[in-house]
């Protein structure tokens, strides 16, 4: 792919804030998930075993995980345990959970090629392709937004709220117009995207809980960022789809 760049490589102008390049990604990822797709992936199970993701059962202490858990994860839990808005925004993903497509799995913006002039998505690094939820990937790319604004926000405002709002905001509003491209390209129009974006959003909750404990694996506490992603969660699982919809998109 001779010339191709990954969206974390290409600067925001030029990548997945341009709503161009992002409308491109959401009907570059509606042809992924095609309906053909999913039954060659249905046809083999021994190869796609529709497994579900392990961040769901956080609520329940990741039983099974086999790995051991650090104190900062171990506190992490207990907070999923103990917040009402994440344990059942968890039981929630659980039963929405469809498996009826070929889902790649790690959905990222490392793991998406840009063609040169923007013109032409592809995907990379399919060791984790599964039969699963599509709405499961369309939130890897909306973890990466919010991911974007809350480092936009910066964590070091967090003891001057009212200038972390400001930065928030400014950022927030920069995101959404790729935001909402990359949605009503991926659900054919804007209304589909505001009927289904919410339950994306949600799914994207669950890929932010699952960020926070991947990148505290090895620490002895939750640092800021993490918090501040954790809050962000459970914000998402606490507010109605037209709020979620009115504030992220």
């Amino acid at each position: 792919l001779t010339g191709y760049r990954s969206l974390a490589e290409l600067p925001s102008g030029q990548g997945a804030h341009q709503p161009a390049v992002a409308a491109r990604l959401g009907g570059a990822l509606r042809d992924f998930h095609r309906p053909e797709h999913g039954q060659a992936a249905r046809d083999d199970p021994q190869i796609f075993a529709a497994s579900r993701p392990w961040i769901f059962g956080l609520g329940d202490g990741l039983p099974g995980m086999g790995k051991p858990i650090g104190p900062a994860n171990r506190s992490l839990i207990g907070i999923v345990q103990g917040e009402a808005s994440l344990r059942e925004g968890l039981e929630a993903l659980k039963s929405s959970w469809s498996p009826d497509s070929l889902v790649h799995g790690d959905m990222k913006w490392d793991n998406c090629l840009v063609a040169p002039g923007g013109e032409e998505v592809r995907f990379v690094d399919l060791e984790l392709a599964d039969r699963g939820d599509p709405l499961w990937d369309v939130a890897g790319v909306l973890h990466a937004y919010l991911g974007y604004w809350l480092y936009g926000a910066g964590v070091d405002a967090l003891t001057e709220p009212g200038a972390r709002s400001a930065l928030a905001e400014a950022s927030l509003e920069a995101a959404r117009p790729a935001i909402r491209a990359f949605l009503e390209a991926y659900f054919g129009d804007a209304a589909g995207a505001r009927n289904r974006g919410a339950l994306a959003f949600r799914y994207a909750a669950g890929r932010l809980l699952q960020a926070v404990y991947e990148a505290s694996a090895a620490a002895a506490a939750l640092n800021a960022q993490a918090i501040l992603m954790l809050q962000l969660a459970a914000n998402i699982f606490a507010l109605s789809d037209e709020a979620a919809w009115d504030l992220l998109a």
